[in-house]
């Protein structure tokens, strides 16, 4: 079989070269605790800062280092991470819960830059938004109308990026046009 990869291919994401995972500490449990959570990943740790912080005992189990899977390996990419349209919750909850389901994700997005900025978190976070691509016209048309059913009221403003702009863009061609949510962030996983 032949090798499809490159002679200094690494399975692991280059960011955990500056940023190493840390070793599996091992202990003995404790007898008793108030939150044990299970899963030292971003929602794991997360519960166990805001448990810890109310004053509960609070102990984090894993199998692995802190944040071994897919919270270290994702590419950072921060958004409101809710893909439903507007129109296909509307149909399923109404228009007054689909909106407020909506500002769910936009107040999750200010809600991680406001937490790491107030816990001083180096973590190259930045708003540096998101490019979606359309694979072929009909992708385009389908995402145009996406963009143009987002209520004005969520305060997302995304722009629709023409086929012949996109390589100003994101410096390609490939895509048939795009879409950019520019309050979308990034930041990198392993140091966050």
């Amino acid at each position: 079989m032949q090798n499809i990869f490159t002679a200094d291919f690494q399975p692991l994401p280059y960011w955990w070269a500056r940023t190493p995972r840390p070793d599996a500490y091992d202990s003995a449990l404790p007898a008793a605790a108030e939150v044990v959570v299970v899963g030292s990943g971003y929602t794991g740790l997360h519960t166990a800062i805001q448990t810890a912080r109310r004053g509960m005992h609070t102990v984090v189990v894993d199998a692995a280092a802190a944040g071994w899977g897919c919270s270290s390996r994702n590419g950072g990419q921060v958004s409101t991470s809710l893909k439903p349209t507007f129109h296909s919750l509307a149909q399923k909850f109404g228009a007054d819960k689909a909106l407020a389901i909506l500002q769910e994700g936009n107040y999750a997005l200010d809600w991680i830059a406001n937490f790491i900025t107030e816990n001083n978190i180096r973590c190259d976070f930045n708003r540096c938004g998101r490019f979606y691509g359309a694979h072929n016209r009909r992708a385009y048309e389908k995402l145009q109308q996406k963009v143009n059913a987002v209520p004005s009221e969520l305060n997302q403003h995304p722009e629709i990026i023409a086929p012949q702009d996109t390589h100003g863009e994101i410096g390609s061609d490939f895509y048939c046009g795009g879409a950019l949510y520019q309050n979308y962030a990034a930041l990198d996983p392993a140091r966050y």
